[in-house]
Parts: structure tokens; C-alpha cells; sequence
């Protein structure tokens, strides 16, 4: 979709968004966590190194995850709507992926993931 062409081009800033975002987070970091977990600071070293160049700009949700998503009841594969647009802005459309996947649990993981899991991620492949 043109963002532009609906209007939508005053909404966010998509030049430095993967930027922002990341060093953003890594900015928070120390105030969120409440265990020393140095595997977080890798990560976090690890996205800055790595981060990619924007190539693309969308209108994004920015929270683009299970429990903002309505599902088919007969088919929890099939998305029927996306609630919570608050958040919406124009960046980089791999971010809503990345967001998606961060939150994903998989049939292989761990008994600890499989207890928090709050999302159909390891509904059987059909």
C-alpha cells in the first residue's frame, strides 16, 4: 500500500527506524531487566553489529504479535483481523516479522518456553 497516497505520510519518520528501534531497546536495557543475564548484552552487541539497511518503507503495526491478532476459530493458521493500531507507524515491514517471531514458540522447545507460550506457534504444520 502507498502510505503516501492515503494520507498516511506525516506518520513516522522511516529514515534511522531499524536504528532507533535498536538502540532504543539496548538504551532500556538496564532499567528493564532485574538479572544479570549477559546473554542479553550479547544480543544486544550482536543486533548493532548486524543491523540491516532499511530498504523499505511501510505502515507497520509495531506490535505485531498473537495476542494483537483476532483468528479464524476453524483454522488458527488463518489471521481474520489485527487489533491495537496504536502503536502504527511507517518503517522497515521486516520489523512486524521480527516482532512476530520473537514471540514464537516452537513444538522443540524447551518445557520452561512451552509453559509461557500465550500463542498458537506450535500448532502442527499443515
Amino acid at each position: 500500500m502507498d502510505y503516501r497516497a492515503i494520507g498516511l505520510g506525516d506518520l513516522g519518520k522511516p529514515q534511522g527506524y531499524l536504528e532507533r528501534q535498536v538502540r532504543g531497546w539496548n538504551r532500556s536495557l538496564p532499567r528493564l531487566t532485574t538479572h544479570d543475564l549477559a546473554e542479553v548484552e550479547r544480543i544486544a552487541a550482536w543486533l548493532i553489529e548486524r543491523m540491516p539497511q532499511m530498504k523499505d518503507a511501510t505502515l507497520i503495526h509495531n506490535d505485531y504479535k498473537y495476542d494483537n491478532m483476532v483468528l479464524n476459530p476453524d483454522d488458527v493458521t488463518k489471521i481474520i483481523g489485527v487489533l491495537d493500531w496504536e502503536m502504527c507507524t511507517i518503517g522497515d515491514p521486516l520489523s512486524d516479522l521480527g516482532t512476530a517471531l520473537a514471540y514464537w514458540v516452537d513444538a522443540r522447545d524447551s518445557r520452561d518456553l512451552q509453559q509461557v507460550r500465550w500463542s498458537p506457534s506450535n500448532y502442527p504444520a499443515v
